[in-house]
Formats: C-alpha cells, structure tokens, sequence
C-alpha cells in the first residue's frame, strides 16, 4: 500500500489541536504572534506539530503544559481536520484533541506560561456565540465540530500501535 509514492514529493504534516473548555462552555483560544498579525481574527485553538517519534497525545499534553502550566490528561480525539497545501504550506492533518472542562478555578487561574510569551500575544476564553468574532472562519467550524462531538460523547481513542496511547 502506497508503497509507489515518494515521501519527499509529497509532503504532509501531522498536528494536534487541543479542545479545552470552561464550566460555562467557553473555548480557551490563543492568539498567535507569528500569523495573522494585526487581524482582528486569528485566535484558534491550542496547537502544535507532533515531533518524530512523538505520540499524538505526548503532543497535545506537552502544548497545554507548555502554554498554561496544566498536566491535562489526553487519551482521545473529537475529529481530525484536513488542511489543504497552502502557498508554502505542506498539506497537514491536524487531530483535535479532547482536553476536557477545566473546573472554575482552574479556568480563572490559565495564563500564558512564560517559554511560551514570545509565540502568543493572548490567550482567552471566547464564548461559542463570539466565535465568528475571533477566529478564521475554517478555525470556527472546527471549534463547533469539536465542540458537537464532545457535547455527543464522540471521542476516538489515541493509539499507538493498537493501544491506548495517552499522555
């Protein structure tokens, strides 16, 4: 299978995305420093590109604890989006990870943690209702599709080679 395609021709990409909400339903975002500048969209998810040899949910738990301090458990994904070549962009596959409902305190404490200052202008909890008034309209509907598969107890298990592969 595939075993007629050159890797170097083709390149893709494999990323998280991390789902995170708040008692009240809210959707934590960060606002990136190195896209979208100066627009008044921009905010997404947490997220981040697996390393080799990394597990998807190695990935997605070392992006929250890099970005608000939190040790969240991860073990499944809500979806996985497809993100087509783009100028200089590789075409990319990014899982959206289920990072659960923080209790309030928690919530009221996420900051940004200082080694991840320089990549992130905000951080934020943004209501489902402002979405379209924050992020790019392909980062709205893959918040609400996640949000849908959560809110419907959708969620994939992470593997690694047939078993569960949680971080």
């Amino acid at each position: 299978m595939g075993t007629d395609i050159d890797p170097a021709a083709y390149p893709r990409r494999i990323g998280v995305t991390i789902l995170v909400r708040d008692p009240q339903g809210h959707v934590l975002m960060v606002k990136p420093t190195y896209k979208h500048r100066g627009e008044r969209l921009g905010w997404q998810l947490l997220e981040r590109w697996v390393e080799p040899g990394e597990t998807l949910a190695a990935a997605a738990a070392r992006e929250v604890k890099e970005v608000t301090g939190l040790t969240l458990p991860i073990s499944h994904f809500l979806g996985m989006d497809q993100m087509p070549k783009e100028g200089n962009a590789a075409e990319s596959y990014s899982f959206v990870c289920h990072g659960g409902t923080l209790s309030a305190a928690d919530a009221s404490a996420v900051g940004i943690e200082d080694v991840a200052r320089g990549d992130l202008s905000g951080l934020r909890w943004v209501p489902l209702s402002l979405l379209d008034d924050a992020a790019r309209c392909y980062e709205a509907a893959r918040v609400r599709m996640a949000v849908r598969a959560s809110e419907n107890g959708i969620r994939l298990p992470l593997l690694l080679a047939g078993e569960m592969a949680s971080a």
